[in-house]
């Protein structure tokens, strides 16, 4: 890593990656096809660093900071975080809620403990958006296997979709705004 900006193709081993100071800072490093799984990554700091399908299956980060990072097509089932510095939004765009419902539920429900341990407001707002979004994903998957009739399905879907794009969940401002607006001039 000190002599490249990039690494690709490899399978990390041991169970715990914690580098001394200063190995332990990773700045613009570009993660390709690099498995991470069931290790404790420890005390590491990424900036503007890109995660790019990866493997993070079982990874415990542990006092680690992201900063202006990128995740693409990793994927992150049972990852967990730790006292670790990191905005959900990273993670906005990163599965397909179709495929990987199950996993969005996991990954949004592990950024919110952490954001709201480490008492990180705005990441835990974020956290807690992004999990209420997943598990309304989740409800498609459940319909689709036969877990919910199709009135339970539309009885929580349904207004899980309504709160989302008139309130954002009461977690986003813009949704919110739009509605208040609209019910201002519909009153005018």
């Amino acid at each position: 890593m000190r002599y490249s900006d990039a690494v690709r193709d490899l399978e990390f081993k041991p169970i715990k990656l914690s580098p001394a100071r200063p190995g332990n800072r990773f700045t613009k490093k570009r993660f390709t096809n690099i498995s991470f799984s069931k290790t404790d990554i420890i005390g590491i700091e990424f900036k503007k660093c890109e995660f790019a399908d990866c493997l993070f299956i079982g990874t415990s980060f542990i006092d680690c900071e992201f900063h202006d990072c990128v995740f693409k097509g990793c994927n992150p089932y049972k990852i967990k975080f730790r006292g670790t510095y990191i905005d959900p939004s990273y993670f906005a765009g990163m599965l397909s809620p179709v495929d990987h419902s199950n996993i969005g539920v996991w990954l949004f429900q592990q950024l919110l403990k952490n954001s709201a341990e480490c008492r990180q407001p705005s990441f835990s707002q974020n956290a807690l958006y992004y999990f209420h979004k997943w598990k309304r994903y989740q409800l498609d998957y459940e319909y689709k296997e036969g877990e919910l009739s199709r009135f339970q399905y539309y009885k929580r879907w349904l207004p899980s979709l309504l709160y989302d794009h008139l309130a954002g969940y009461g977690l986003r401002l813009w949704p919110l705004a739009r509605l208040t607006i609209a019910l201002l001039v519909e009153r005018s």
